[in-house]
């Protein structure tokens, strides 16, 4: 078990493994691409923490 001194190296650290985890781990059953890699593959823009996406745009709806 792991101890930290103060709540910011906590918060610190789990933001550390949060972006590597969901951004630079390769992943062997998806070709060896990072997430990150794989979503400017499938042309999705990856937006810094705080800004938001803008709204996918969805066809009428024809009522």
């Amino acid at each position: 078990m792991e101890m930290w001194k103060i709540k910011s190296e906590l918060v610190g650290l789990t933001t550390a493994y949060e972006y590597y985890f969901n951004r630079l781990r390769p992943n062997y059953y998806q070709k060896y691409r990072t997430p990150y890699q794989r979503m400017k593959h499938a042309e999705i823009q990856s937006m810094p923490a705080g800004k938001q996406a803008k709204p996918l745009k969805t066809p009428a709806s024809g009522r």
